[in-house]
């Protein structure tokens, strides 16, 4: 069984809603339980002065060669994430997941698609899944954790937000980010203690 491995490059996460900190930064993935690897380079950073027509001219090329080239799709769902058009993004990712399920690259991709989309129940049920499948990776306990902190502010909630968070330092201690957001979590437990003595 192969295991998956995402290199991140960079300043790390946003410290926003997991908005806007995964394109740039996975170099490598291979999937979970075995079958072809998607070994990705970054997507190409979009120069306002340069032209990416040929870019995208060339990528397309090669898709119509082998409509199922994972890494020509990934990258052009990068692209266009970038570009700011996510359903053309998500597109490109369905067809990803035809051709091989479960990547983690994909998944964290179509995270941050669904996000800006605003279909959060679709994106929670995709990050609760990806703790699971990638169990191993601090990304997917981090997601968990920023979407719990943020949308579901009861104590038991805010729990699960903190065991995803010390499972992140875990397997990669010293994020700047998670320090963040311990702060919100710790913030928004101290708003439920509050108004838990206010209702008793």
């Amino acid at each position: 069984m192969k295991r998956e491995q995402g290199i991140w490059l960079g300043g790390g996460l946003a410290v926003g809603f997991v908005a806007g900190f995964l394109v740039a930064y996975l170099m490598t993935v291979s999937t979970v339980a075995g079958g072809p690897v998607l070994a990705a380079s970054p997507a190409p950073a979009v120069d306002p002065h340069v032209d990416v027509r040929d870019m995208l001219a060339d990528l397309n090329r090669r898709l119509e060669v082998n409509p199922e080239d994972l890494e020509v799709l990934a990258q052009l769902a990068e692209i266009y994430l970038q570009a700011g058009m996510p359903d053309k993004a998500l597109g490109f990712l369905d067809r990803i997941e035809a051709v091989e399920p479960d990547l983690f690259r994909t998944g964290l991709l179509r995270a941050q698609v669904l996000e800006i989309l605003g279909h959060e129940e679709q994106f929670a049920e995709l990050v609760e899944r990806m703790t699971t499948m990638f169990a191993d990776h601090w990304e997917s306990h981090y997601l968990l954790a920023a979407h719990l902190v943020r949308h579901h502010p009861e104590a038991g909630d805010l729990a699960r937000a903190r065991q995803a968070l010390d499972r992140v330092d875990e397997l990669h201690p010293g994020i700047p980010e998670v320090a963040e957001l311990r702060v919100q979590l710790e913030q928004a437990e101290a708003r439920h203690a509050v108004g838990g003595d206010r209702s008793g």
